[in-house]
């Protein structure tokens, strides 16, 4: 998947999430970063266990930064001890043909992804930028405000209301359910259960 592809990673998330499921959402310099810092704690064993219990990973951002081999056989580590078990999901910029950029192990790039594409879902979400085809509507939009085709100040308040009662499924979640950026499931989870996620949804459409 290349474009718009951390939305639709979590709207699959969310969607796991009502269905009362363990998710956990999280990039791959983000796995790798927390498995690292476990091992120098001399907590490996305990860190993996705990993502072993999910029952579906959501991996974002596969390929924007090359991985140490450090790095990717712990990447391989996590995929590899969920295969016929429980389910992975991740996004990627890059081909498969290209993936020796971020894994330079040939043999271990290989064996990740043949553990990764067996029984998989593969989808292309096209080669448009959603960001790029955003922003570009923006402007256009800002240039017939700019015109005067508005009366006073309507124009920008129509747009910040606009905006404000229309905000899209990932920002709602990373503001609301999260303290970091990067909207983690297992939070998601929860607040679903209690009410919260539903709630919250609710408030970002209102």
């Amino acid at each position: 998947m290349r474009h718009g592809k951390t939305h639709l990673l979590t709207g699959l998330c969310v969607a796991a999430c009502r269905q009362k499921r363990r998710v956990r959402f999280t990039t791959a310099a983000g796995l790798v970063n927390e498995l690292v810092e476990a091992k120098h704690q001399l907590q490996l064993r305990r860190v993996l266990a705990r993502w072993s219990r999910y029952d579906l990973i959501a991996i974002d951002e596969v390929g924007y930064v090359p991985l140490a081999e450090v790095g990717a056989e712990f990447l391989f580590q996590v995929v590899a001890e969920r295969a016929e078990k429980a389910a992975v999901v991740l996004t990627t910029n890059l081909p498969f043909s290209e993936w020796t950029q971020v894994i330079p192990n040939a043999r271990l790039c290989k064996a990740l992804l043949d553990r990764i594409t067996d029984r998989a879902h593969i989808l292309e979400t096209g080669t448009e930028s959603y960001r790029f085809r955003r922003t570009a509507e923006k402007q256009k939009k800002g240039a017939k405000t700019g015109s005067g085709e508005s009366c006073g100040n309507a124009g920008p308040w129509k747009a910040w209301k606009t905006k404000s009662r229309f905000s899209t499924l990932p920002t709602a979640l990373g503001n609301r359910c999260c303290d970091s950026h990067i909207p983690t499931a297992p939070t998601t989870a929860s607040l679903y259960k209690s009410g919260g996620l539903k709630a919250s949804l609710r408030e970002s459409m209102t």
